[in-house]
């Protein structure tokens, strides 16, 4: 590999001597005007470097990146978007010897300020790269081998930085490109959670705060996407809120007030439902059914409370049927030919005491009116613009729930804001859909986006790779 890099920078053409994604990174490094030995720039000072990373996402997941990396022999690297490196751990003899070829916080090891490198490559590329010995474009990094893989934002696909292993080269394995790139995942899927967990007490401090008043509202994340709105649909699903609330134009014309909330979001406040526009609408349901995704549940009377699978699927049940039903028929429906209606009635009971006079009995049934995004996104789904439908489709209907009726319904939901997906053309949409969690074997998605993405796009190489998996062949297509 030295004897062809050496080639490479006397001017020889090496491509077919060396990896495509080490000889293409070469190429760009080149056109960068890098020198041979050259190292990456020290571009931030400590205090900047700290502030950075304690107000980067990456930090809350550190813990969950050392679980999996940690260990002798290597160090555990994180930067940002950028290939500016935010976070270096690990073996102390490692970060003494690296030390003097900046692997340290503060460096750019972006592919145009440091060459060939497994950070800077996999930003440049958008997948996992490992980066070996003499397959970096700089002299400086021979001894050294690394492996990154990038880490991106699970709600809006956007990156948000790199994590890598690098060490000496006699600790070279093949499988820590595996094992950074099952890190990154496991980063992802806590920084879903994470997302979740707030937006989840975003809604109960927005409906504390909104209980009893007659106005339209809305909840509005940080980024300013519509999370909740009372009464439904009447605000976009994105409002340009400005930096610490207060007054909002909106594209009618209309001023709007926006309220900041203290666990982070804006409530925005419409009209008095009184005053027309958006308020003249037919009086609230008197329960409101959250029943996609994994945490159901209901709001009554601005309250809002969750629900436990067995009481969700009661619900859903007298819901998908609308005429009533019987605890025997109940039973049957949950429990099959062993179910008995007098633990339905028990859990019926408990049901009734949480959510008042909107469950009724003989038979048991739900009145009052009931708003409930199942039904929101069914009467839809065939014509909705295919990021509103995104934006509420948090999830399959009770996703844990094995009752029959209840699975068909879900499977049936999915393939139509799939259809609806997968048939819009639109790629932001189509990128949100293939990272949302369990659609990576969805490669008819991935292909379809894939062709959309102009090249050089960051998020051709992951769907590139997607496809390329030998587990492909057990894709939906």
């Amino acid at each position: 590999m030295r004897r062809v890099h050496d080639a490479f920078h006397a001017g020889e053409n090496v491509c077919t001597a060396v990896r495509r994604v080490v000889g293409q990174s070469w190429g760009r490094s080149g056109d960068a005007g890098l020198r041979p030995d050259q190292l990456p720039p020290l571009l931030l000072g400590e205090d900047e470097v700290d502030d950075r990373w304690r107000r980067h996402p990456l930090s809350a997941v550190r813990p969950v990146l050392r679980e999996v990396l940690a260990g002798p022999d290597h160090l555990m690297v994180i930067s940002d978007a950028a290939g500016v490196i935010l976070w270096v751990e690990g073996d102390q003899r490692l970060l003494l010897a690296t030390e003097d070829r900046h692997v340290v916080c503060g460096a750019d090891w972006s592919e145009s300020a440091a060459g060939t490198n497994a950070l800077g490559t996999t930003i440049a590329v958008g997948h996992p790269v490992q980066i070996f010995s003499a397959e970096h474009f700089s002299r400086v990094h021979h001894r050294w081998h690394a492996a990154s893989a990038p880490i991106h934002d699970p709600r809006s696909g956007a990156l948000l930085g790199v994590v890598g292993l690098t060490g000496d080269l006699r600790a070279a394995h093949p499988h820590t490109l595996a094992l950074v790139s099952a890190a990154a995942r496991m980063a992802e899927s806590a920084l879903g959670e994470r997302a979740r967990a707030r937006e989840e007490r975003l809604r109960d401090a927005y409906l504390e705060r909104i209980a009893g008043k007659r106005r339209s509202t809305a909840l509005v994340a940080r980024d300013g996407r519509t999370l909740l709105d009372v009464p439904r649909r009447w605000a976009p699903r994105s409002v340009p809120i400005p930096p610490g609330g207060g007054e909002v134009l909106m594209s009618g014309g209309q001023t709007l007030t926006a309220e900041p909330l203290a666990r982070g979001g804006y409530i925005l406040w419409g009209p008095s439902r009184a005053e027309g526009g958006s308020g003249d609408r037919a009086p609230e349901a008197g329960l409101e059914l959250e029943l996609l995704g994994r945490a159901p549940a209901a709001t009554v009377a601005g309250e809002r409370l969750s629900l436990k699978l067995r009481h969700a699927e009661l619900l859903a049940l007298l819901l998908l049927d609308g005429q009533g039903l019987s605890a025997d028929e109940l039973a049957l429906e949950i429990y099959g030919s062993f179910g008995k209606a007098v633990t339905v009635r028990a859990e019926l009971s408990r049901l009734r005491r949480a959510l008042g006079g909107v469950l009724q009995a003989r038979p048991y049934r739900l009145i009052g009116g009931v708003r409930t995004d199942l039904v929101e996104l069914r009467d839809v789904v065939a014509t909705a613009d295919p990021q509103w439908l995104l934006d509420r489709y948090r999830g399959p209907l009770l996703p844990d729930s094995q009752v029959p009726r209840i699975a068909s319904v879900r499977d049936e939901l999915d393939a139509d804001v799939r259809h609806r997906v997968l048939g819009s053309g639109d790629a932001a949409a189509l990128a949100r859909w293939c990272a949302l969690p369990g659609r990576e074997h969805d490669l008819a998605a991935a292909e379809l986006l894939l062709g959309l993405l102009p090249d050089g796009d960051y998020r051709r190489g992951p769907l590139e790779a997607r496809l390329d998996r030998p587990a492909a062949a057990g894709g939906i297509r």
